[in-house]
């Protein structure tokens, strides 16, 4: 419908049919907002762009009010695909980083409130103007085309409803993200506070190792000893008896050492080598690459590490007197399929 050129900017006298009509597809529900537009649309024959902020800032909230199922499905599609886009193509086929799949997210973000918000106007004016339609299709007047679209119209009640379903999916979801992340830092902890403490295999290769290292005699005046031949003499078991000897060499096979008056025993010098096998953030894979070490009869250390990232398992094999025994089993662990750096002292 175009304008009375005698009344420019004015509706002509049928127009207020087309007015009535709006008014009632509207509803009572921003219709100062919406009717002055629709029919300004209609005067002029043009649909000019408006920016809408509920449109823009609560998209799937608004079409669902306004009853625009069509339009909510095709939005939440869109969404989605762009998202599965990102993740399969960016992420999985191009290798793109964080940083670039956070900013592809975050354009994709902008590009949701922008769409909706300056063509939230345009689908709403064509939703409104395929109900009269059909309404004056369907019913011999206008009084009853706008009565009938009254009934359909989105009431305030409808409003509430949807802001309160809104509001309690909001919270659950937030209980949901609470309970995950103290389910995952519950997780996180229970295998720091298991390998703490040395299980009997890593015992046993300690004691293992420790005698299996060579003690070098030094002698050291008998008036004098020092702080570091204490622990060691402390630590030299009592000849046994004869009788006892048998049992003893089973059960601490470490090499005799002869002690004299006026000589103690101390430690020198020794090198030692070892291997760093991996950090390993999951307990389990730690415990699988142990298992496999083991079963090739070398000497395994694992320890626990306190990250910026996280907490850490650390494997190591060793330690080793010389680099050429380091070497040959650093050998053997690549075989397996693993790293094996070798540390030097």
């Amino acid at each position: 419908m175009s304008p009375d050129p005698v009344r420019p900017g004015e509706l002509r006298d049928d127009d207020h049919y087309t007015t009535a009509l709006y008014r009632a597809a509207i509803g009572p529900v921003g219709t100062a907002y919406y009717l002055p537009l629709f029919t300004q649309w209609e005067l002029e024959h043009r649909l000019k762009t408006r920016w809408n902020w509920a449109a823009g800032l609560a998209t799937l909230d608004w079409l669902i009010f306004r009853k625009m199922g069509l339009h909510a499905l095709a939005y939440v599609g869109c969404l989605a695909a762009s998202a599965l886009l990102i993740l399969v193509v960016g992420v999985a086929w191009m290798g793109f980083s964080s940083a670039a799949v956070w900013s592809l997210a975050g354009g994709l973000g902008v590009i949701a409130v922008l769409v909706p918000g300056w063509l939230g106007n345009r689908w709403f004016h064509a939703h409104c103007s395929k109900k009269m339609t059909l309404a004056l299709q369907t019913h011999a007047d206008v009084a009853q085309a706008c009565e009938a679209l009254g009934r359909e119209a989105s009431q305030r009640k409808r409003g509430y409803l949807i802001a309160a379903v809104h509001t309690i999916l909001l919270l659950l979801a937030g209980l949901v993200a609470a309970r995950f992340a103290e389910f995952s830092e519950q997780a996180g902890a229970k295998p720091s506070l298991a390998n703490s403490a040395p299980s009997p295999q890593t015992a046993s290769g300690r004691v293992i190792q420790a005698a299996n290292t060579p003690v070098a005699l030094v002698a050291q005046p008998p008036s004098a000893p020092t702080s570091a031949t204490k622990p060691l003499a402390l630590a030299i078991p009592a000849i046994p008896k004869a009788s006892e000897a048998s049992s003893v060499k089973t059960q601490a096979p470490a090499p005799a050492v002869k002690a004299s008056a006026g000589i103690g025993i101390g430690t020198s010098a020794i090198t030692s080598y070892r291997i760093n096998v991996g950090l390993f953030a999951v307990a389990s894979n730690a415990q699988a690459v142990r298992e496999k070490l083991e079963a090739q009869k070398l000497p395994v250390l694992t320890d626990t590490l306190e990250m910026p990232r996280g907490t850490r398992i650390r494997v190591r094999v060793g330690p080793f007197t010389t680099q050429e025994q380091a070497q040959a089993a650093a050998i053997k662990i690549r075989t397996l399929g693993l790293e094996a750096v070798i540390s030097e002292p």
